[in-house]
Order: structure tokens, then C-alpha cells, then sequence
């Protein structure tokens, strides 16, 4: 890259992305503090919360980086631009959302997953996992993407 202002920047929007995939994972245990069970609180489910972040993260970053890579960017206006973006970031949102809500209900069933106190409330914490990692997901692959072609000539 020709300029450091762009890789520290770059830098900081990642760090921001990791920050968020770990509010994803609080934000999702929150949903289920509303109606704890008093002998698996919802915070014994922490570390399947933060995989399934990471696990969405993921996924919407490689939909999002391939799909900024197939699209072909017309200089037509704001969605001609960044149609591979927009097109790879909404699809790899509703494909989160989807993976959280089904890790969420895989999970009630294990031991950890009785802090799970109703299906309704483990789709609802499965899904703002899903969509809030998906969103910083989407946002690294963009970010990811454009530095790697930055630095490749």
C-alpha cells in the first residue's frame, strides 16, 4: 500500500470488527438473561455465543470478499459501485442470521444449552448473534479484500 494512513486505518476498522463480534456474543446472552434458569445461568453458554459469532464472522466475510471479487464495478451511481458489496453483504446476513438461529436451537439440546430457558428466546439470542457477526463479517471481507488488492499489483 502507498500510503500507511490507509493500512493504519484498515487496521483500526478490523480491530473494530473483533471488537463487535464479541459485543454479538454478549448481545445474544443478554436476550436470554431475561428469563435466566437460577442452575445454568445464561453466561455458561459464553463460549458457544462467541463460536457462533466468530463461526458467522466468517462465513459473511468470505461471502462478502467473493462476491466484491465476481461483481464488476459500473461507475454508475452509488449501487453500481459497490453492487458486489451490497449483494454479498445482504446475502451474507440473511445466511448468518440463518446459521445463528440453527446453532442456537443444535445447542438447546446440550448440556450447556439448559440456559436456554425457551425456543422463542434461543432463536431470538441465535439471531442476534447471527446478524450482528454477520454485519462485522461483512464489513472485515470488504475491508480485507480491498487491502489485499491495495498490495497486489
Amino acid at each position: 500500500m502507498n500510503n500507511p494512513l490507509k493500512v493504519l486505518l484498515g487496521a483500526a476498522i478490523l480491530a473494530g470488527c473483533l471488537a463487535v463480534i464479541l459485543g454479538a456474543a454478549r448481545a445474544g446472552l443478554l436476550i436470554l438473561e431475561t428469563s435466566p434458569n437460577p442452575r445454568h445461568p445464561p453466561s455458561d453458554l459464553m463460549g458457544e455465543a462467541l463460536g457462533m459469532a466468530i463461526l458467522v464472522a466468517l462465513l459473511a466475510a468470505a461471502v462478502t470478499a467473493i462476491s466484491e471479487a465476481l461483481v464488476t464495478r459500473d461507475e454508475q451511481g452509488l449501487f453500481g459501485t459497490y453492487k458486489g458489496f451490497v449483494l454479498g453483504s445482504v446475502t451474507a446476513i440473511c445466511l448468518g442470521t440463518l446459521l445463528g438461529v440453527a446453532l442456537a436451537i443444535v445447542q438447546m439440546d446440550s448440556t450447556d444449552g439448559q440456559a436456554i430457558t425457551s425456543g422463542p428466546l434461543g432463536t431470538a439470542a441465535g439471531g442476534t448473534v447471527g446478524i450482528l457477526g454477520a454485519v462485522a463479517g461483512a464489513v472485515m471481507g470488504s475491508v480485507v479484500k480491498r487491502m489485499v488488492m491495495a498490495v497486489v499489483p
